[in-house]
């Protein structure tokens, strides 16, 4: 997982298929690390955290875990990505659900129509410049653009957004949790330019939230 992220950050690439021709996407692996910590008993979560995610010793994991050194934690670990096979098997995890004709019923695929929608107003109120970034017109000078949406996690019922977050899951993204969207470093110069306004969702990029300096949507 370390080296899958890693190589993203540096070269971009999110998919990796393995000699037995098999492809694997960051996010999916990403996905299911997230729900696992929900799915899978306290210990098998925590097993695959030190020992997997971390690639910590099994004897150092076993004494952060605070039983003995001699303790199976590769086997907790085992265990706990057993189960969440059951659980992709079962159907019971969303995003590794078949592409069923009434796929469009699910959760996810109703809120990306929400986004697509929005992202379809945003795009009204843009004009192109140079290096084909998209301005964000009702943006003041010298200022970020934030755009306000409903939530039930927050006290005032709100939370700000840049609008390139929208375009980008508009267009089929998944933000995985500890991710957030960024302009890309390449175009810098660009952003500049547009007032950091740019909504184009070609210009964007996945990035873990303690990655570098905050150019951040």
């Amino acid at each position: 997982m370390q080296e899958f992220r890693s190589l993203y950050e540096l070269e971009g690439i999110e998919e990796v298929t393995t000699p037995s021709g098999n492809t694997w996407s960051l996010w999916d692996l990403e996905y299911l690390y997230e729900r696992s910590a929900d799915l899978l008993t306290a210990a098998q979560y925590r097993a695959i955290t030190l020992f997997l995610i971390h690639d910590i010793k099994e004897q150092d994991a076993a004494e952060m875990m605070g039983v003995s050194r001699t303790n199976p934690i590769g086997m907790y670990a085992a265990l706990g990505l057993s189960k969440l096979i059951e659980f992709i098997d079962a159907g019971g995890l969303e995003r590794f659900r078949a592409r069923r004709d009434d796929w469009q019923a699910d959760d996810y695929r109703m809120a990306l129509g929400a986004a697509q929608r929005l992202a379809g107003r945003i795009k009204e109120d843009t004009e192109v410049v140079e290096g084909d970034c998209w301005r964000f017109m009702p943006t003041p000078e010298g200022v970020v653009p934030r755009i306000r949406l409903k939530s039930r996690a927050t006290v005032s019922g709100f939370f700000y957004v840049h609008p390139l977050a929208v375009m980008y899951i508009a267009h089929g993204g998944y933000i995985p949790s500890g991710y957030t969207v960024r302009l890309r470093s390449d175009l810098w110069e660009h952003y500049v330019a547009c007032n950091m306004a740019c909504v184009n969702h070609e210009h964007a990029r996945l990035a873990r939230l303690s990655q570098g300096p905050r150019r951040s949507a």
